[in-house]
């Protein structure tokens, strides 16, 4: 495969430069020829641990299992306050917020996005909540898709991150545009083990 990126390097152009890095713009064909096409979603993954409410234990139980939390929780049937969602996310840097009717994901919207709307010192039915956020997202890929159909959905919504749900809509992962090119570069790079 070295041959064929090496091939594709000395064709290629400085496409931007600043600070150091160096981006590169390859032939489109050649690149689309190194056979990504089977990598599932499944087989790129993503975060899936999400924040739900609860006591102070519940959130050191969560955070005690190491790794990252990127997702906060909100479920129909709760009563949420904004001075408890505001510090979740600020404090945790949280990265979205999952809305969950039952066990099917409703809609989903950046943190940052929900902060920035939420009034202090309020309480919120989920009802309440969902209805007053305005750019909650509801694009989501089966979990069996394509990892290629996924950067195409990606690329034409104008979105870096997508949850990827089963048949019954049940949330699986959150799915980066970073975590899909990087398996794709890994399988392009390296050679399979046998």
């Amino acid at each position: 495969m070295w041959p064929q990126i090496e091939q594709q390097l000395k064709t290629s152009r400085v496409e931007e430069f600043s600070l150091g890095a160096v981006t590169v713009k390859l032939n489109t064909e050649t690149v689309a020829s190194f056979g990504s096409n089977n990598l599932t979603i499944n087989a790129v993954g993503g975060s899936a641990d999400i924040l739900e409410k609860g006591g102070l234990e519940d959130l050191q139980a969560q955070i005690s299992k190491g790794g990252r939390i990127d997702m906060l929780g909100i479920s129909s049937g709760h009563q949420y306050t904004s001075d408890l969602l505001l510090a979740y996310i600020s404090r945790l840097a949280l990265k979205f917020v999952m809305f969950r009717n039952g066990n099917v994901l409703d809609a989903w919207v950046d943190a940052g996005l929900l902060a920035a709307q939420v009034t202090s010192h309020q309480d919120y039915s989920y009802e309440r909540l969902r209805s007053a956020i305005h750019g909650l997202r509801q694009e989501t890929i089966s979990n069996e898709a394509k990892a290629r159909d996924a950067l195409e959905m990606m690329q034409k919504a104008h979105l870096d991150h997508l949850p990827a749900v089963d048949n019954n809509h049940r949330f699986q992962f959150m799915l980066s545009r970073d975590e899909i090119l990087a398996k794709v570069i890994t399988s392009v790079v390296l050679p399979p083990q046998n």
